[in-house]
């Protein structure tokens, strides 16, 4: 009796500890793989962190360079408009000077203006030319003695104040008119020389 109680006893124990050491070889299998799950997850986040970082680094040295480059343009830039300004401003004033105080040259852009009305059916008598009130005797006189032609066929020659050069000219009814002032001319000018002078100055 002792002995079949002593060896139930026995076996109970030996499978009791057999499902221990079961149940802890599970266990610890378990936390095994777990770790290397947090392990591989730790990595895993560690090398996303570092490559967010690279790619956020190399994002912003692009955006610094590409703002240098602009930057640099930009003051190219503004120093090429400041060089061509200069340029284009003295010439032009000087030319403009020049050629508003040319009368034969005035004379001949309103033969050239009357002919291009005539083209486009204007007769002399429907067209009115303005020169400055301030050269009033001057011009009058000349155009008077130079266009005696024009005048007898009725052309009209009017003065005003808001003219400091040059001559406006168009139909009598101020339906328009052509302005070849002082402020037209350099504006043309300017136009004219700031495209050559870009082309000769910096080949563009």
């Amino acid at each position: 009796m002792n002995a079949k109680l002593e060896e139930l006893t026995k076996k109970i124990y030996s499978e009791g500890v057999a499902k221990a050491e079961e149940e802890a070889s599970r266990i610890i299998s378990e936390a095994r793989k777990e770790a290397d799950l947090l392990l591989k997850k730790s990595k895993q986040d560690g090398e996303a962190i570092v490559e967010q970082a690279r790619s956020e680094a190399e994002e912003l040295r692009r955006n610094v360079e590409s703002e240098i480059k602009l930057s640099t343009r930009q003051s190219v830039n503004t120093l090429k408009q400041d060089i061509t300004n200069l340029i284009v401003n003295t010439i032009s004033k000087e030319e403009t000077s020049s050629l508003m105080s040319n009368r034969e040259f005035i004379e001949s852009i309103v033969l050239k203006a009357v002919e291009g009305f005539a083209r486009n059916n204007f007769t002399n008598p429907d067209l009115e030319l303005v020169l400055p009130e301030k050269e009033k005797e001057k011009l009058e006189a000349y155009f008077k003695g130079r266009m005696k032609t024009l005048l007898d066929e009725g052309i009209t020659i009017t003065m005003s104040d808001d003219i400091q050069s040059g001559f406006e000219i168009g139909p009598k009814d101020h339906s328009y008119k052509i302005s070849f002032t002082d402020d037209t001319f350099e504006a043309f000018f300017k136009n004219y020389l700031r495209s050559r002078s870009i082309k000769l100055l910096y080949g563009e």
